[in-house]
């Protein structure tokens, strides 16, 4: 998972798509609608088409990401996905989510759709996630290249059908 930005970065360049990969060192501002409360969180991944934005102050703050991805653990999920979820998709430039859990193959992805969004979830590793907002596909095997799962307990998985 620590080389999703390049994985993304690569098929950019190789679509040659006007966009930029940021990784998560940097810095990213939104808003949230009903409250009116600033946020700044640092995304795993944050993607920009088309002229990046940036604010004045330190450190710079990307304004105008497209695609922002998150890389959940059982600890994180509950901010990242029910919290900084809602902050980024009140960002008008935003237009997709990728939430990648890291304990066990599953990805969610929430895509802008006019007025809505949709969500999809992706937990084989022989599924390929489309990224329309930067016109590329993940596999999910690459997502999840190098990343060992534990091995299911099957009494435990007996005792639940049973």
């Amino acid at each position: 998972m620590r080389k999703l930005n390049p994985r993304i970065g690569n098929q950019i360049i190789k679509r040659k798509k006007p966009c930029r990969v940021y990784p998560s060192d940097q810095r990213v501002k939104s808003e949230s609608k009903p409250s009116g409360k600033l946020g700044y969180f640092y995304p795993d991944v944050s993607v920009a088409c088309g002229k990046p934005e940036f604010s004045d102050d330190n450190p710079k703050t990307l304004l105008n990401a497209t695609l922002i991805v998150e890389v959940l653990s059982d600890s994180t999920y509950e901010y990242d996905f029910n919290e900084k979820r809602l902050f980024y998709a009140a960002q008008p430039s935003v237009q997709e989510m990728l939430f990648v859990n890291y304990e066990k193959p599953l990805a969610v992805r929430v895509a802008r759709e006019g007025e809505q969004w949709l969500i999809a979830d992706y937990q084989s590793l022989k599924e390929k996630i489309p990224l329309r907002s930067i016109g590329i596909e993940l596999a999910t095997k690459e997502v999840y290249r190098d990343v060992s799962f534990p091995k299911p307990d099957k009494k435990a998985i007996k005792t639940l059908i049973r």
